[in-house]
C-alpha cells in the first residue's frame, strides 16, 4: 500500500475516532445537564414543600412561650394550666392535665374559659346537623345585635369550616351539645364583627361570617381558626378561688400556643405548657409523665 493510502486511512480512523468521543462527550454532557436539571428541580421543590410545611409556616414560626404570672392571678387572655392535682382537690376527673384560654375575666361578672386540649370526635360539619349554632346559648360572636346565624351565613361556615375539628371548651352531655355557645378564635386582624380579646394580644373571638368568607375565598387559611362548643363559666371570684386553691397554674402565652391545633401532637399540650414555663413546673410535668 502506497504511502499516500495508509496516510489517508489513518486520516479516516482519525476522524472517526473524534465523532466518536464527540459522541460520548456531548451523551455524558446532556446526561449531566438533565441529571443536575432534575436534581435541583427535585431539590427546589423539596425546599419548597419544606417551608410550606407546618412545622415552618408563618403561624408555627411565630415563638411559643409560656410564663408563670407574677402573683400567680388569672388574667383575660392568659391561660389556666392543671396543676397536677388538680383532679384530687376537686374531685373531677375531668380537670386532669387541662390548658384553658380565659376569654373573659371581670371581677362583677365573673370568668369564661375555653379548653384548648378536648376536641371533639365530630367535625364542624356533623355537629351542625346537631343544631350546634353560633351566637346561641350566650355565644361571643357576631357583633352588636346579631343572634343564630343567617341560612347564607349557615352555608359559608359550613363550606369554610364543615371539615374543621370542633373542641370541647366547657363540660356538658353530648346530648346536650346543641344548646351550647359555638365559639370562633382566630389570629386573622380586622374582620367584621371581631374582636381581640386582649389589646395587642393577636387572639380575636367573632367574625364568623368574615372569617368563613375568607376561608373560602382562599385569603386565609382554615387553620388560623379554632372552633370550640361550650365554655368553662365561673362566678365572681370563683376562678380566683380554684387558682388560690391549687387547682390552676396561671400564666401568659404566645397567641401561637392559644391557636395551635391539639390533634395528634408529640407532646401533649398541657406538658408542652409546663416545659415552656421551666423550673418546677417541667419537673411536675415530667413528675407525671405528661
Amino acid at each position: 500500500m502506497s504511502t499516500c493510502s495508509r496516510s489517508r486511512t489513518g486520516s479516516l480512523r482519525g476522524e472517526g475516532g473524534e465523532k466518536f468521543f464527540f459522541l460520548v462527550f456531548f451523551s455524558v454532557f446532556l446526561f449531566c445537564l438533565f441529571s443536575g436539571f432534575f436534581f435541583f428541580f427535585s431539590l427546589f421543590r423539596s425546599l419548597t414543600l419544606f417551608f410550606s410545611s407546618s412545622s415552618l409556616s408563618p403561624k408555627s414560626r411565630e415563638p411559643l412561650w409560656v410564663h408563670a404570672l407574677e402573683g400567680g392571678l388569672p388574667e383575660l387572655g392568659g391561660l389556666i394550666v392543671a396543676t397536677p392535682e388538680a383532679a384530687t382537690l376537686t374531685g373531677d376527673e375531668r380537670r386532669n392535665q387541662l390548658v384553658c384560654y380565659i376569654s373573659k375575666h371581670d371581677p362583677e361578672e365573673g370568668s369564661v374559659a375555653l379548653i384548648l386540649n378536648r376536641p371533639a370526635t365530630a367535625a364542624l360539619g356533623d355537629l351542625l346537623g346537631w343544631g350546634l349554632r353560633f351566637g346561641r346559648g350566650g355565644a361571643e360572636d357576631e357583633g352588636e345585635g346579631e343572634k343564630d346565624e343567617a341560612p347564607s351565613t349557615s352555608s359559608s361556615v359550613e363550606a369554610a369550616f364543615g371539615d374543621s375539628p370542633v373542641y370541647l371548651g366547657g363540660f356538658f352531655s353530648p346530648a346536650r351539645i346543641s344548646a351550647q355557645p359555638l365559639t370562633l378564635l382566630h389570629g386573622i386582624p380586622n374582620l367584621p364583627g371581631a374582636t381581640e380579646v386582649v389589646p395587642g394580644g393577636g387572639v380575636f373571638s367573632g367574625g364568623v361570617a368574615a372569617a368563613a368568607a375568607s376561608v373560602v375565598s382562599g385569603s386565609q387559611p382554615e387553620t388560623r381558626c379554632r372552633l370550640f362548643a361550650g365554655a368553662l363559666v365561673w362566678p365572681p371570684g370563683g376562678l380566683r378561688a380554684e387558682v388560690e386553691a391549687g387547682v390552676w397554674y396561671a400564666a401568659a402565652s404566645s397567641r401561637a400556643v392559644v391557636l395551635k391545633p391539639c390533634l395528634g401532637l408529640p407532646v401533649p399540650l398541657w406538658r408542652e405548657c409546663l416545659a415552656l414555663m421551666g423550673g418546677e413546673y417541667a419537673k411536675a410535668a415530667r413528675r407525671r409523665g405528661g
